[in-house]
């Protein structure tokens, strides 16, 4: 069967190959293709013999410096692996290496390393959703982590000719994939591939790795859904009997002695076609469908192994004819292969098995015959109102923001609704009724020990005590108690444990209704006692620690505030989530910080409240409340460490398919380098869709969204929607606050959900990397060693990269080297360029201007400068011819020291290759810096051969001591000639 092959720039020791190249045997890597190559993103995928863990290192240079992950997550285990790198430049070349285990093995293509090219930007086309599913060969298990290649082929002479580059998909855990066509590029990318709605092939080649593979080929009509496909495990192979193939028949018929899946045979010809042998069959086999043959090239060709000869043994449907045969020549470089695929041993079908094609064609299913999947539906599931907050009603009126689309459905504009505050100051008077139901939840909830702490000091004597009984039986009739406990914690002078956790409602109620009120609050040790049950023996360890704790009024004898917060604190600490009920006048100060967040406070004005309080809360705790929030919510990170990362989360959602928003935060302390998708939208088996996030770092707000679609139902619960990293950039307080936040259901309809925002301090002070609040010259030694690392670099780390540009050069220096022997406080932060640059324009030459030399003979060469003010560093490339010149030494000269500062030399980078050298310096001290003429630096050549060069100026800048950057007037270079003899000009002499 032939195989999806697209022809990528993927290039090992070769310029373009296809993509099927097997790999370093010794990396464990197999089949590498490279799919959905974008301008800005590019998918790697990749078998392994073993399930190992995956990742990519990648980067625009052989230093690599980025890490991309398995699209199921850092610590996916498995066979297939499917890597997506996001945030990439167009018509770039990356490279890239395969590390498996978590860098037990790596595949670095014998150090060459691989490469990939991106292509340009197009306009963004339709969205044209093509979709079906993939089982194992049961038919009916899901075929879950296959990775489905995707290709087009023009059948019809309409649109563009031959076939698409390669689109890829990852087989959800119910069975389903998913992709848009309309980005299929052409082979070369630089295109759009149009094809017809009708008329034109998809071709599919599902790969489950040990699970087996399969291909199926069908119009373009008809991939909405595609025909399922059902794996065939290459194990069912046996030795076949081959005949000649159709087409580049060889001239004797080899052997095949069945080899396990992935294992290839170099060869310079193509496999035959094996021959079924029919056992006890009414009908003749099938002959062989509709083959399309890869000519290989005559070198680096790959042979697949053979695939399984069926054998049927009932068969009452006569076989397809066979149709014409189609030669495909791909590159003259190298030959992809696919692997082979087993086809399955039928004991009874009204049908018959396909007959086994060579392993290089792509065929057809006989007559079309293959059962397509139902067409997915958007079932919603029915959106939880939490009483007392009011039902939003979505406003008509479309909104700028641009909406998420959710095909394959028309998508109308997605209304923004009311958010609540998710600070809550005082919660409104609740109106629900009393009920003795369970609360039944939309979706299946995660069990829950509930401690009811209760307040029967004095002041809760009469009618209070009385409603507070009443609510807090209320309550427990509202519970689950086939996975749910409770137990009963009272307080007074002294707090009492009044019943152990229990799944006994009755014993509960029984010991409320027992309690009677009088004497001074003690909520500490309330508290404490709560605390030590939910920890218990009796505690379900899979259940979640929940605290409600109400009172009236204050800590009253020995017991103070300070007490009550670390008590409560201690309890949050270990994982307990507080909810506290303030009745009259308490002081809500007090319970809102003994709350978990200042939502989970709720104030009672009169006791008869209490019953519609409890109740809103047990909704809560039960079912959850819809909210969209950062986690984790206060982060404390060094200015000196690198990145670290932030998760975007949602908790109890109710069908939710569909969101964006904007997360804002403070650029000067903290900047956004990237963002991954999450696991949740996904959860359900629905194909997800992450829109491309926009991050700007200038304004600080990155824009991210999902949308996702198949007949699968939204998600219910709570998960990681995205996952942010994050880099610090100055010492300071940044809020990190969800904006803008849209949500709808699978049917459309938006989402009521509140939002809480994050909180950053970054600890430390400019210059100062070593936390002792002191910049001395440790620090300025960690700023030198990333001196002209660059962004890609292994070395690179952008907190040394003060403008940012992507470049670590001797401004970088500079600025670091101008807080040298200051002592700071933590609270003071980066202020790069408060001081304006100079308007005086600097010139730079090499002298002399014009040179002559001999073969081998060497000569110095000074850095000049003109015009200068306040120089406080330099940095600077020369380039040259290699062949006619090469660079010896480089040193400084005296002018950059010349009023009492320190030097300190960058370099020299010298690269006799290439013909460049680097090279430059920065100073220290309270003098300021000199002014006027002088040297910079003196650059000593050797002659090497007969001709001429120019030695020039490339990338130069100079600095003041601030590290402002001083604008460049002329760059003069210098003219070189070397000669096997010198001309000596003498002045005419003339009578």
């Amino acid at each position: 069967m032939l195989l999806v092959c697209s022809l990528i720039t993927l290039t090992a020791n070769y310029t373009q190959a296809y993509v099927w190249a097997k790999t370093s045997p010794a990396a464990g890597v197999d089949q590498l293709q490279i799919t959905n190559v974008r301008d800005v993103a590019v998918t790697i995928s990749w078998l392994t013999d073993s399930s190992v863990t995956g990742h990519v290192h990648y980067g625009t240079s052989t230093a690599l410096g980025q890490i991309a992950n398995d699209g199921r997550g850092a610590t996916t285990f498995a066979e297939t692996h499917y890597v997506t790198l996001t945030g990439l430049s167009p018509k770039t070349t990356y490279y890239f290496d395969i590390v498996l285990d978590n860098g037990a093995h790596i595949d670095d293509n014998g150090g060459a390393h691989y490469q990939l090219s991106t292509g340009p930007t197009l306009a963004v086309p339709a969205p044209d959703t093509a979709y079906g599913q993939v089982f194992l060969s049961d038919g009916v298990t899901p075929a879950a982590g296959t990775i489905l290649y995707i290709e087009l082929a023009d059948a019809d002479g309409q649109g563009s000719s031959g076939r698409s580059a390669s689109l890829s998909a990852l087989v959800a855990a119910n069975g389903f994939w998913a992709t848009s066509m309309s980005s299929a590029r052409v082979q070369d990318y630089s295109a759009t591939f149009q094809y017809s709605d009708s008329g034109d092939t998809v071709r599919l080649f599902a790969q489950g790795a040990s699970q087996g593979s399969a291909t199926i080929e069908t119009d373009t009509a008809d991939d909405t859904p595609a025909p399922a496909m059902e794996l065939q495990s290459s194990q069912q192979t046996s030795t076949p009997s081959p005949t000649a193939s159709p087409t580049n028949t060889p001239s004797s018929t080899p052997t095949h002695t069945p080899t396990p899946t992935r294992t290839f045979t170099p060869t310079a010809t193509s496999s035959p076609t094996a021959t079924p042998t029919p056992t006890s069959s009414s009908t003749p086999s099938p002959s062989p469908t509709s083959t399309h043959t890869l000519t290989p090239s005559p070198t680096h060709t790959a042979t697949p192994s053979p695939t399984a000869t069926p054998t049927p043994t009932s068969s009452s449907t006569p076989s397809p004819s066979p149709t014409p045969t189609h030669t495909l020549t791909p590159s003259p470089t190298h030959t992809a292969t696919p692997l082979p695929t087993a086809t399955p041993t039928p004991t009874s079908s009204p049908t018959p098995s396909p007959s086994p094609t060579p392993t290089h064609t792509l065929t057809t299913s006989p007559t079309s015959t293959t059962t397509p999947s139902p067409e997915p539906t958007l079932s919603p599931t029915p959106t939880l109102t939490h009483s007392p907050s009011p039902t939003p009603t979505p406003t008509p009126t479309p909104t700028p923001t641009p909406t998420i689309p959710l095909p394959p459905t028309d998508t109308p504009t997605i209304t923004p609704t009311p958010t609540a505050t998710p600070y809550v100051t005082n919660t409104p008077t609740p109106t629900a009724t009393a009920t003795s139901e369970p609360i039944i939840c939309p979706t299946t909830t995660t069990p829950v020990d509930i401690a009811l702490v209760i307040d029967r000091s004095g002041s809760m004597n009469g009618q209070p005590i009385s409603d507070e009984k009443a609510a807090a039986r209320n309550f427990v009739d509202l519970l689950n108690f086939e996975q749910d406990q409770v137990g009963l914690v009272s307080f007074s002078a002294e707090a009492s444990l009044n019943q152990p956790l229990s799944n006994s409602g009755d014993a509960v109620k029984d010991a409320i209704a027992a309690l009677v009120a009088g004497g001074y609050t003690n909520m500490t040790a309330a508290i404490n006692t709560a605390q030590t049950e939910l920890i218990s023996v009796r505690h379900n360890p899979l259940a979640r620690p929940v605290m409600l704790f109400m009172s009236d009024g204050l800590p009253e004898g020995e017991d103070t505030q300070a007490s009550v917060l670390i008590a409560a604190q201690a309890a949050k600490d270990a994982g307990t989530r507080i909810f506290t009920i303030g009745l009259g006048s308490v002081d809500a100060n007090l319970m809102r910080r003994l709350a978990s967040t200042p939502a989970d406070y709720y104030f009672a004005p009169t006791s008869p409240d209490l019953t519609a309080i409890y109740q809103t809360i047990a909704q809560v705790i039960l079912c959850g409340e819809p909210t969209i929030k950062v986690i984790p919510v206060e982060i404390r990170a060094p200015l000196s460490g690198n990145s670290f990362t932030v998760d975007i989360t949602a908790e109890d959602v109710v069908d939710l398919a569909a969101y964006q928003l904007d997360l804002l935060y403070d650029p000067s302390i903290v900047q956004v380098n990237d963002v991954v998708t999450g696991s949740l939208l996904g959860s359900t088996g629905r194909s997800v869709s992450p829109v491309e996030p926009i991050i700007d770092n200038g304004e600080g707000k990155v824009s991210i969204g999902a949308f996702t679609f198949g007949n699968q139902p939204a998600v219910n619960g709570s998960g990681t929607l995205a996952t942010l990293t994050l880099l610090p950039r100055a010492s300071g307080f940044s809020d990190l606050t969800i904006q803008n936040l849209q949500a709808s259901t699978a049917d459309l309809e938006p989402l009521d959900i509140t939002t809480e925002a994050g909180h950053v301090e970054i600890i430390g002070c400019f210059g100062d990397f070593d936390g002792d609040n002191d910049v001395d010259i440790f620090d300025l030694q960690r700023v030198a060693n990333q001196w002209n690392c660059r962004s890609g670099n292994d070395c690179y780390n952008i907190i040394f990269d003060t403008e940012p540009d992507g470049d670590i050069d001797a401004f970088d220096l500079q600025r670091f080297a101008a807080a040298w022997g200051t002592t700071c406080t933590p609270s003071q932060g980066l202020n790069l360029l408060a001081a304006g640059t100079s308007s005086a324009a600097v010139s730079l030459s090499i002298q002399p201007a014009t040179i002559q030399m001999l073969p081998e003979d060497s000569i110095s060469l000074t850095v000049w400068i003109e015009d200068a003010t306040d120089v406080g560093t330099f940095q600077s490339d020369l380039v040259f011819d290699p062949d006619i010149l090469a660079i010896e030494s480089v040193a400084l000269s005296d002018f950059l020291g010349s009023t009492g500062r320190t030097v300190s030399a960058l370099g020299p980078t010298i690269d006799n290759m290439i013909g460049r050298v680097t090279f430059g310096a920065y100073t220290l001290g309270s003098q300021p810096g000199p002014n006027g003429n002088g040297g910079l630096a003196v650059v000593t050549i050797r002659a090497k051969a007969v001709g001429e060069t120019i030695i020039s100026f490339q990338q130069s800048g100079i600095g003041n001591t601030r590290g402002d950057p001083l604008p460049l007037g002329g760059l003069e270079p210098s003219y070189v000639k070397i000669s096997d003899h010198l001309y000596l000009y003498l002045p005419m002499i003339t009578r």
